[in-house]
């Protein structure tokens, strides 16, 4: 207890240090005057190898270097005397980057502040939570059940595919699957897991041309909906993207269709406020969540883009989540969002307690003008400091009392790019539990507990909130921007995040996505298609020309009875 107490009392110190340092630099107006304010911080002035500012290039890199110092990171420069100048230039470019995209927190002494303020709170077990604020269960449009109203929004979302685009987050490091290419042994990005005898990135384009298909039986014309992937530096991610891209002849769309940005990489800090050395001179540095995209699409011109191809609204889905497209969910979470006008929908569906997966909530906020609603995210690791309990919601039930959030999401365009005026890093968070191989203040090779700077990207949906001038009666009723499509759990989520461990659960792995797969098929050959099916181990898989919809496949593959050892493909 002592030591987490002087722990503490460390990281508010260099709290309030980052925050003089801050509130100095917010008053400057040139990079001449934030080079001037950093000059007179004291650690600045004390550094014992100011030669190494000769070495920098640009007044941009030489901005960065001092910053690290200023909030006492100097071990990363420390050793550079003898480096040649390229390397010194090349890791302060990097950097560079994290201080013009975290510029709304102040840079990258506001990542380092804001690092070590959660990590206080981690430590003191306390938020700064508004009191204000409540979180009640969202309203949602139930699509389980194909009623009229979800074949109206399905068709919706079709007759709009010419004006939706398609974005993918695929720059996780995917560290929990272990993947290793067998003959170079160099560890493979998530992106890349063989799922179905293809890679998980394959499955993602099939499932867009099993709708294209779809749209050009429908109306007779051709489409092909645009896809962004943010890919990232960590396992060579995005070398390994355009390679299959190229490899698949970009699976028969023009080069034109694609548009690549990458996942800024972030530092990785200690429990004890220092950033983690993966070998000398070499922050180790990792993505920092899929809530990057959104000011990262805006930066990189991608909205822009999109809207060459008259896209109106997006799609986005995660790379590990291979049954995201199963039957018509995620086309009638289009349509609603389409045919209702609304700026951000999130797939969801019942959640298991103790799953890692956050929770879809109705956040409300008291303000000046009244009362704010808006449905967003709470992410599974912030359940305790938020007074979330992780437990069913009755004896009776299975599922937790809010639902399961998913990286299933639609967005309108103009109210994403508004909304990241607002809030450019939605949903920050960390996580201090993993630990990393790494280098002390000494040179010995050590692990310490560590973690970086996350954003999620469902919680941007926070300031796209609709005001009512009095608390609302029944608040899952409310019509607002925001919503919530429900559907069947299998139908929605399974997702591929670990490798399976014998006598383990399968639930997050592989193998537990594949069973969810094939329950899912044969539910579809059995219920809609009227097939029998009896025996075991029947394999299902379709080409995307019969999809997405089960209705359709079920009038083209009609009776009969498939026994064990019986073969037919589709």
């Amino acid at each position: 207890m002592q030591e987490i107490t002087s722990r503490i009392r460390n990281l508010n110190e260099i709290i309030r240090e980052c925050g003089q340092l801050l509130q100095k630099l917010s008053t400057c107006t040139s990079l001449q005057e934030k080079l001037h304010v950093l000059d007179e911080s004291e650690r600045v002035k004390n550094t014992p190898f100011s030669d190494i500012f000769l070495k920098i290039h640009s007044p941009e890199n030489l901005f960065v270097a001092k910053a690290i110092i200023a909030i006492g990171q100097e071990k990363i420069l420390s050793n550079f005397s003898d480096e040649p100048d390229e390397k010194i230039n090349r890791m302060l470019e990097k950097l560079f980057r994290l201080e013009k995209f975290y510029d709304s927190l102040g840079g990258i002494i506001g990542y380092h502040k804001t690092v070590l303020e959660l990590t206080s709170e981690k430590e003191e077990g306390c938020s700064k939570n508004n009191p204000d604020v409540r979180y009640l269960f969202p309203g949602y449009f139930d699509i389980q059940t194909s009623t009229p109203d979800v074949y109206r929004a399905v068709l919706h979302a079709i007759e709009n595919l010419p004006f939706t685009g398609e974005m993918y987050p695929i720059g996780g490091a995917g560290e929990r699957l272990k993947l290793i290419d067998p003959e170079t042994k160099e560890s493979l990005p998530a992106a890349l897991l063989p799922f179905m005898g293809r890679t998980l990135f394959c499955g993602l384009l099939r499932d867009v041309q099993a709708k294209e298909f779809l749209y050009w039986k429908l109306y007779g014309k051709n489409i092909r909906i645009p896809i962004a992937l943010m890919t990232s530096e960590e396992k060579n991610n995005r070398k390994h993207m355009e390679r299959i891209c190229n490899e698949k002849k970009r699976f028969g769309r023009p080069k034109t269709n694609f548009f690549f940005f990458d996942q800024i990489p972030v530092p990785v800090v200690s429990e004890f406020g220092n950033w983690i050395m993966e070998a000398p001179f070499s922050p180790m540095m990792k993505p920092g969540g899929h809530g990057m995209v959104w000011k990262l699409a805006e930066d990189e011109g991608v909205f822009d883009w999109f809207k060459s191809f008259g896209s109106k609204k997006i799609f986005i889905r995660q790379i590990n989540n291979p049954i995201a497209c199963m039957d018509y969910g995620a086309l009638a979470t289009m349509g609603f969002c389409f045919s209702q006008n609304k700026s951000f929908g999130v797939a969801s569906c019942g959640r298991m307690p103790g799953s890692p997966e956050g929770m879809n909530v109705l956040r409300e906020e008291k303000t000046d003008s009244g009362y704010e609603y808006a449905v967003t995210n709470i992410e599974y690791t912030e359940f305790k400091i938020k007074g979330i309990d992780d437990s069913p919601s009755s004896p009776s039930e299975i599922y937790s009392p809010f639902p399961t959030n998913t990286n299933i999401l639609c967005v309108d365009i103009e109210a994403i790019r508004s909304a990241i005026k607002i809030l450019p890093v939605p949903g920050m968070i960390i996580n201090m539990k993993s630990k990393y191989p790494c280098f002390d203040s000494e040179g010995v090779f050590t692990e310490v507990h560590g973690g970086r700077l996350e954003s999620t990207m469902q919680n941007i949906a926070e300031v796209m909130t609709d005001t009512f001038s009095s608390r609302a009666e029944y608040p899952s009723e409310l019509q607002l921007k925001t919503f919530l499509s429900y559907n069947e759990r299998d139908k929605v989520i399974s997702v591929a995040k670990e490798c399976h461990e014998e006598g383990k659960n399968i639930q997050g792995t592989p193998l537990g996505a594949y069973q969810t797969l094939q329950k899912n098929y044969m539910s579809l050959l059995s219920e809609i298609c009227g097939i029998e099916v009896s025996g075991s181990g029947l394999i299902v898989d379709f080409h995307p020309a019969l999809g997405p919809l089960w209705s359709i496949i079920g009038q083209k593959i009609r009776g009969g009875k498939y026994r064990k050892k019986f073969r037919v493909c589709h």
